[in-house]
């Protein structure tokens, strides 16, 4: 291992070997809480494994094998990924998606896979569960980071405007006071909308709201336990 400024180089034997890099593939398709999949240039799955459907879809991975982008997903979203998934053929260059899908904070990284010929006609793509806000930070030099537009909030979706800037607000740590100076509420009013809140998110509990929130892309901090 040498390191190379602010990179880190590694020499292993054998790791360009055909078992090296079935054995390095296997690892990354059964990491936990990594989503795996392959797409051609047309935006038609030729693999996933079971977590990046569990991010995105409600099918399994053998089902969606095969499937095209319109056929999986609303056409809003399928249009915003092709155009994704253009720019990646077309400059060669990987880039980083931040969305919001299925109520949950994610970040897919979208690779290019160049064939012996030099064609870019495959894309690997990597999903995971975006923890801190921060997290895109450390890769903008080797990646162009795209917030997506298209979003699926999940069961927040249910939520009135008021609500979920009453729940963006608990999820800042603000108490009922706090939140009812902000809005230029009554306190009262702001309980009731934490009221409504707890029926439709199924809990009443502060930390648990802010957890909600900060899943959801609502606040940029996880909430203090």
């Amino acid at each position: 291992m040498r390191n190379n400024g602010s990179r880190t180089a590694f020499n292993v034997d054998g790791i360009h070997t055909p078992e090296g890099c079935q054995a390095m593939w296997h690892a990354l398709i059964k990491d936990p809480g990594t989503g795996i999949a392959v797409l051609d240039s047309e935006g038609t799955v030729e693999f996933a494994n079971d977590t990046i459907v569990r991010f995105f879809i409600d099918m399994t991975a053998e089902e969606a094998v095969g499937k095209s982008l319109e056929k999986l997903f609303p056409a809003d979203f399928a249009a915003e990924r092709r155009a994704y998934i253009r720019q990646v053929a077309e400059s060669g260059r990987p880039i980083l998606i931040k969305s919001i899908w299925k109520g949950r904070r994610i970040r897919s990284a979208v690779h290019p896979i160049p064939t012996s010929e030099g064609r870019l006609n495959k894309l690997l793509v990597i999903t995971r569960a975006l923890t801190s806000d921060d997290d895109a930070r450390d890769v903008k030099d080797d990646f162009e980071v795209i917030e997506a537009r298209v979003s699926d909030l999940g069961e927040l979706e249910s939520l009135t405007p008021r609500e979920i800037e009453v729940l963006t607000l608990i999820g800042q740590g603000m108490s009922i006071k706090q939140i009812a100076g902000t809005l230029n509420r009554s306190p009262k009013t702001i309980e009731n909308h934490r009221h409504s809140l707890g029926i439709k998110l199924d809990t009443t509990n502060r930390v648990q709201l802010a957890r909600i929130a900060y899943e959801a892309g609502l606040t940029a901090s996880p909430p203090r336990e």
